[in-house]
């Protein structure tokens, strides 16, 4: 069950020479640390009659025992997304009370509350203190939080080496998010020395448990040799892995990688694979570029006159790159038109 706030991209490590700033991930979830009983886990399939009674049931239970984990529940079915409205502020109290008993998870969440402004004032300095409490205990979600927030001086005074420190506690303490954000800073020198092959290494902790941007800067490291020894073959895993719940410019990228055998070894099947994947999505660019497989030789199973209708609907949407093409194609002698040479456009846009 969630809280809902803003989602933060994490984007770094590309391959371009490396900024002085980065994107890190914080944790906008809430958690516990220890499985949920049966009745909180099966909260999404009850109706919101159901999830009344259960509540009174639970409110009465934390009312007479006062123990922080069924007061913690109360609070996280205020949260419950079958009710026709989440009361945050109810959810807050109930929160604090686990809090003040010294529940981390509970700690954890009111720090989130205070940093999103859901249910209370935003105050980052709040959220700066119940995180503390909840990373004092081991708590990986609240110790990365304290990263972010010391990255960004938020609530604390911005101090680049404490972030690290706390987004390193709980990437050791296997937060795949906290191992994408000690990779990032790494390769850029941000809190830490830059060091290539440390940054690769958490890269790989991170992407082995999931986590997607650091496929992405895992294959573009083994791609280049970056901190690591050049494996096209890996490398190609890797990518592929990224590319199938990517938008249509990475799908393009690794077109063109395929094409090229820049990173990865070449094949113009797959290239012509992923240039369809992208194309059937509506991108005037992969159009232009699927043709332009067919005029240098590299879709074979593309004739000419496929290959130009694609280049003449990735122009009829305004593709500046088609235009010019099209320009230069029709305007060839009758007897050179297979001689214009084909122009791959590797620059993002639709």
């Amino acid at each position: 069950m969630s809280t809902k706030s803003i989602t933060k991209t994490a984007q770094t490590a590309k391959e371009v020479q490396p900024r002085k700033t980065i994107k890190s991930e914080k944790t906008t979830q809430s958690r516990t640390k220890t499985k949920k009983p049966s009745s909180a886990s099966k909260q999404s399939e009850m109706t919101p009659i159901q999830t009344e009674a259960l509540r009174k049931e639970t409110i009465a239970k934390a009312l007479q025992k006062r123990e922080p984990a069924t007061q913690f529940q109360v609070a996280l079915l205020y949260l419950d997304p079958s009710l026709d409205q989440i009361n945050y502020s109810k959810a807050a109290v109930w929160f604090l009370k686990a809090a003040r008993s010294g529940h981390q998870p509970a700690q954890y969440n009111l720090g989130l509350l205070y940093m999103s402004g859901k249910g209370v004032a935003r105050d980052f300095a709040k959220a700066h203190e119940y995180f503390s409490l909840a990373a004092e205990g081991n708590f990986a979600e609240a110790q990365n939080n304290l990263g972010f927030l010391y990255e960004r001086g938020l609530g604390v005074e911005c101090d680049q080496r404490k972030a690290f420190q706390w987004y390193e506690t709980a990437a050791h303490n296997g937060l795949a998010k906290a191992q994408f954000n000690v990779a990032s800073m790494y390769k850029v020198g941000v809190g830490v020395d830059a060091d290539d092959h440390r940054a690769y290494n958490w890269f790989r902790k991170a992407a082995e448990q999931g986590h997607r941007m650091s496929k992405y800067n895992l294959a573009c490291a083994l791609a280049e040799g970056i901190g690591t020894m050049s494996d096209p073959v890996e490398a190609e895993k890797w990518f592929v892995q990224f590319g199938k719940d990517s938008d249509v410019n990475f799908q393009i990228e690794l077109g063109l990688r395929f094409y090229a055998g820049r990173g990865v070894n070449k094949d113009y099947d797959k290239a012509a694979k992923w240039l369809c994947r992208a194309a059937k999505q509506g991108s005037s660019r992969a159009l232009y570029n699927l043709g332009m497989l067919y005029f240098c030789g590299g879709a074979l199973q593309l004739n000419k006159k496929s290959a130009l209708r694609l280049v003449r609907m990735a122009a009829e949407r305004g593709y500046p790159a088609a235009k010019s093409f099209l320009k230069r194609y029709e305007s060839a002698k009758p007897t050179e038109p297979e001689g214009v040479n084909a122009i791959f456009d590797d620059m993002e846009g639709n």
